[in-house]
C-alpha cells in the first residue's frame, strides 16, 4: 500500500461502505471458502480449437483433500476430479497437455507438487464464461470473466476478459472478486518469473551514450574466454558484430537472441525495385541480416524471437553476458549508442543519449545468464537461416548510411569519461514482465528523500488496461513530498492514435508544477544527439539502469533487462551526467518554448498567448515578430557571427555556442536556463493526480 505523506480525517460514516462489503464478503465466504482453490485459467490460447486450454486448481490447506466426488463446471459441462492433492500441491486438467508441454516445458516443475488431472470437458468462452470448483455440489470455489455471470461463490463484477495468449492468475487472495486475479502482470506460456532480489556486483564500470561506450564493450567481449550471451532488439553495430565474429574464432561459445519483428521492419527480401523505392525501411534489416551473415559464417549462433504465437511482444532487452560480467543498457547495439572509437578522432560524432553499466562478479552474470538462456530456448525462436532470416538479397552491399551510421556536426558533445568501482556493490536487477510492474522501480522512487532525476524516451501516463502509470504517480508522490523530481523528455518522440506525446506531457508536468513546486520537466536540446533514448532513474543513493520504457508493452508485455545500483557515489556520477542533459534545456515556462542546435538555427514556439519576440546574432538584429499560442519559427544562425540573444517581451537570453557555457538573464518569476524544450497540448490526465493530490492535502488532520 502507498504510503502517504499525511494523514485524513475520518469518521464513522466513511466505513459504512467498507462495513456493507465486510458483511456481504462474509456470508459469501462461508458458503464457498475452501482450501482447494482455481489458481489459473487458460481459456483464450493461440491454438485452433483451443485444446490446449488448462484449468489449475490448488490446496492451499494443511491437510491432504480426497477430490472423490469433486468436479469443474462452466454451468454447462461437467469435467469429474479424481485423485488427491497434497497440501501446497496443483493439479491441471486440459485437452491437449503435448501443445501446453511444447509451449512451456517446465510447466509441471514450476508449480509445486503438480499432477496432471482429468481430460477437461468444458469448453471455455473467449469472451466471458464462468469456471465453478465444487465439492458434492457444494460451491468450493468460482472465477468468472468477461461477460461471465456472477452468481453464487462470486461477488462483483467479472473480471476482465484476457487478450490471445494470456492466462489467469490468481493472486493469492480468496475474496471470490475480481481483485483475487490482479497480479499486476500479465501472464503466458513460456514466459520467466524470476523473483526480484539482490545479487553482488564484485566491481562496475559506469558509461553514457554515446561519449564513453565504443572501447568498453567491445573490449568486455573480447575479454571473454568461455562463453558470451547476448540478448538484444537489434545489431546495427559493424564494430560490436566483428568482436563477437573474432571471439567466436578464438573458441569463444557465441550464442546472440535477436528480436524478429522491430518496429517498421520486414525480414522478408524483396526485388531491387522494390527495395530502391523503399530503401529507408529496409536498409536496417538488410544491414543486420548481413552483419548476422558475417557472424554466423564465424562460427556465432544466432537465432531470433519470431513473434509468431509469442512469449513477449518484443525482446527489447539490450544486454550481453560474457564469462563473469555484463552489460545492461538502454541503447540498442547500434553505432548511434555505440560509435566506432576513431570517430572521435578530428570529427565529432553525434549518437543517441543514454545509460550503460557493465557488472563483474559470479552472482550477478549467473543470474543474467540463467534469463538469457531461458529466452533462448523458448518455443517461438528459430536459428539463422529459417525464412525470412536468411542472407539479404545478393544486390545488397553492406554500407554506411549517413543516417544511420555516421553522425558529423560541428557540434562537440559533453565527453563523459567511463567511472570506475572496484568494490562489492549490491545490485536489484527488474525483468520485464516477471517484475517491471511490481515493487522494484516504484520503491526506488519512493524512497528517495532528497532527489529523483528521470531521463526518458518516452512518458505515457497511461498503462491502457492496467490503469494509470505507477512510475508517474511515484514521481508526483515524491514531488509532494518536497523531494526535488527533474524529468528529461527526448524532444522527438510522438505516439500514434491521440496518445500522448513528449511535448503534451512536459505542457502537463509543467502545468502540474504549479500545484507542486518540486516538480520539474523539460525536453531535451539536441546539442550533437540525435536523440534521448535513455530510460534512467537516478536518486540520491541509487540508479536504474534501464531498457524500459515507461510505457505498456515495455512494462507488462516485453523481455527487458534492468538494474537498480543501491550505491551513492555510482549514483552521483549519473547524476553528473543527468545534469550536463538538464542544463542544456532550456524551459520558459510563460510564453514561449526555444529549441536550439548550437549551430543552425533557433526553433521558437509560442505556448501561451501572444508574446513579442527579437532574435539577434551578434550585431545583426534578424528576428522580430510576434509569436502566437501554437505557432512555430524558425530562424536560421550562422555560426560565426557571434552568440545570439533572445528577447522575450523585454526578458533577454543569452545563448553561446558553448554547451556548457550559456546564461540566461530573465524575470524573477520565470525559470530558464540554456537549450530546448517544446510544450504541447494540456494534459488533463496530469492535471487530475495532482488536482487529487491537493484534495488530500486539504483534507489531512
Amino acid at each position: 500500500m502507498r504510503a502517504y505523506p499525511f494523514s485524513v480525517r475520518r469518521t464513522w460514516l466513511d466505513a459504512v461502505p467498507l462495513i456493507i462489503v465486510f458483511v456481504m464478503g462474509a456470508l459469501a465466504l462461508s458458503q464457498v471458502r475452501g482450501s482447494v482453490t482455481i489458481a489459473e485459467v487458460h481459456y483464450n490460447t493461440f491454438s485452433q480449437g483451443e485444446d490446449d486450454e488448462f484449468i489449475v486448481i490448488r490446496n492451499d490447506g494443511p491437510d491432504v483433500v480426497d477430490l472423490s466426488g469433486w468436479d469443474i463446471t462452466d454451468n454447462e459441462d461437467v469435467s469429474p476430479l479424481n485423485g488427491s492433492l497434497s497440501p501446497g500441491g496443483s493439479m491441471v486438467l486440459t485437452r491437449d497437455l503435448e501443445s501446453v508441454l511444447e509451449k512451456e516445458p517446465d510447466f509441471f516443475s514450476r508449480r509445486f507438487s503438480c499432477v496432471l488431472g482429468p481430460y477437461l470437458e468444458l469448453r471455455l468462452a473467449n469472451d466471458g464464461d464462468e469456471v465453478v470448483l465444487r465439492e458434492h455440489d457444494r460451491v468450493m470455489d468460482a472465477f468468472v470473466y468477461g461477460d461471465g455471470t456472477s452468481g453464487t461463490g462470486w461477488l462483483g463484477p467479472p473480471s476482465p476478459s484476457l487478450y490471445e495468449g494470456e492466462i489467469a492468475v490468481r493472486s493469492g487472495r480468496d475474496t471470490n472478486t475480481s481483485s483475487d486475479w490482479t497480479t499486476g502482470r500479465l501472464h503466458r506460456l513460456g514466459q520467466s518469473d524470476f523473483v526480484p532480489g539482490y545479487f553482488m556486483a564484485e566491481s562496475i564500470t559506469a558509461l553514457v551514450t554515446p561519449d564513453c561506450t565504443d572501447g568498453p564493450i567491445t573490449d568486455l567481449i573480447g575479454s571473454a574466454n568461455e562463453s558470451i550471451l547476448v540478448e538484444a532488439y537489434e545489431i546495427l553495430s559493424l564494430a560490436i558484430a566483428d568482436a563477437l565474429s573474432n571471439a567466436s574464432r578464438l573458441g569463444v561459445d557465441v550464442t546472440v537472441l535477436l528480436d524478429g519483428g522491430p518496429v517498421g521492419w520486414n525480414f522478408w527480401n524483396v526485388y531491387e525495385v522494390e527495395y530502391r523505392e523503399r530503401y529507408r525501411s529496409l536498409e536496417k534489416v538488410y544491414t543486420e541480416k548481413s552483419l548476422v551473415d558475417r557472424m554466423v559464417s564465424a562460427g556465432v549462433d544466432v537465432r531470433f524471437h519470431t513473434g509468431i504465437d509469442p512469449r513477449y511482444v518484443f525482446i527489447h532487452s539490450k544486454c550481453i553476458v560474457a564469462d563473469d560480467a555484463v552489460l545492461v543498457s538502454s541503447d540498442n547495439l547500434v553505432e548511434g549508442a555505440f560509435p566506432n572509437e576513431l570517430r572521435f578522432t578530428g570529427t565529432s560524432v553525434r549518437g543517441s543519449r543514454g545509460w550503460a553499466v557493465i557488472l563483474r562478479g559470479g552472482e550477478i552474470s549467473d543470474h543474467f545468464r540463467a534469463v538469457i538462456e531461458h529466452d533462448i530456448e523458448g518455443y517461438d525462436v528459430v536459428r539463422w537461416g529459417t525464412p525470412p532470416y536468411d542472407p539479404p538479397p545478393s544486390y545488397f552491399e553492406l554500407g554506411r548510411d549517413p543516417d544511420e551510421w555516421v553522425w558529423t556536426s560541428p557540434v562537440q558533445p559533453v565527453v563523459i569519461a567511463p567511472f570506475h568501482v572496484n568494490r562489492s556493490v549490491p545490485i536489484l536487477p527488474v525483468l520485464s514482465p516477471d517484475s517491471s510492474s511490481g515493487w522494484p522501480i516504484v520503491a526506488m522512487i519512493e524512497n528517495a528523500t532528497e532527489f529523483v532525476y528521470v531521463e526518458l524516451l518516452d512518458l505515457n501516463p497511461n498503462w491502457s488496461r492496467m490503469g494509470g502509470n505507477a512510475y508517474l504517480e511515484a514521481l508526483l508522490d515524491a514531488a509532494g513530498r518536497d523531494v526535488d523530481v527533474r524529468v528529461l523528455l527526448d524532444p522527438t518522440w510522438a505516439r500514434e492514435g491521440g496518445s500522448f506525446d513528449n511535448h503534451e506531457m512536459s505542457k502537463a508536468l509543467v502545468e502540474a508544477s504549479e500545484s507542486l513546486p518540486e516538480l520539474e520537466c523539460r525536453l531535451l536540446s539536441p546539442h550533437g544527439l540525435t536523440m534521448l533514448h535513455n530510460k534512467g532513474v537516478v536518486t540520491e543513493k541509487s540508479v536504474l539502469v534501464s531498457s524500459i520504457n515507461w510505457g505498456f508493452n515495455s512494462v507488462f508485455r516485453n523481455r527487458e533487462t534492468a538494474v537498480i545500483i543501491e550505491d551513492r557515489e555510482i549514483a552521483g556520477y549519473y547524476r553528473n551526467a543527468f545534469f550536463q542533459d538538464w542544463n542544456r534545456s532550456v524551459l520558459d515556462k510563460v510564453g514561449v518554448s526555444i529549441s536550439y542546435d548550437g549551430n543552425y538555427a533557433v526553433r521558437l514556439a509560442g505556448v501561451n498567448g501572444s508574446h513579442q519576440v527579437d532574435v539577434r546574432i551578434g550585431d545583426v538584429h534578424t528576428f522580430s515578430d510576434v509569436i502566437r499560442e501554437d505557432e512555430t519559427r524558425t530562424v536560421p544562425l550562422i555560426r560565426s557571427s557571434g552568440p545570439v540573444t533572445i528577447t522575450i517581451d523585454g526578458s533577454t537570453i543569452h545563448l553561446t555556442d558553448s554547451t556548457t557555457d550559456v546564461t540566461a538573464r530573465d524575470r524573477t518569476d520565470r525559470k530558464v536556463d540554456d537549450g530546448a524544450v517544446d510544450l504541447g497540448i494540456p494534459a488533463m490526465a496530469i492535471v487530475a493526480m495532482v488536482v487529487w493530490y491537493i484534495i488530500f492535502r486539504k483534507l489531512r488532520g
